[in-house]
């Protein structure tokens, strides 16, 4: 999941809508070196990839929903804790 995937599904389960805009690589790492941020860039524009299925296997476990249900409903608590 990319993520401005993830950033569309979270504004979706906020109720938000999200503006995303394309910037090319290049110019976004010569403002980033320029501001001196260059690690929080590749935290951003890095991949990180996580593979579960061994221990789900292993376990046999399987989630109870979604990625897209388990964010909707961590935004609605967020939501519903703060108006405390």
């Amino acid at each position: 999941m990319s993520t401005s995937d993830l950033m569309k599904i979270i504004a979706n389960a906020s109720g938000k809508k999200v503006r995303l805009f394309s910037l090319p690589y290049g110019i976004l790492r010569i403002l980033c070196k320029i501001a001196g941020r260059e690690k929080e860039l590749e935290k951003l524009t890095g991949t990180l990839v996580v593979d579960s299925s061994k221990i789900r296997n292993l376990l046999g476990w399987k989630p109870p929903f979604t990625l897209e249900q388990g964010i909707k409903e961590t935004v609605k608590n967020y939501h519903d804790k703060k108006s405390f």
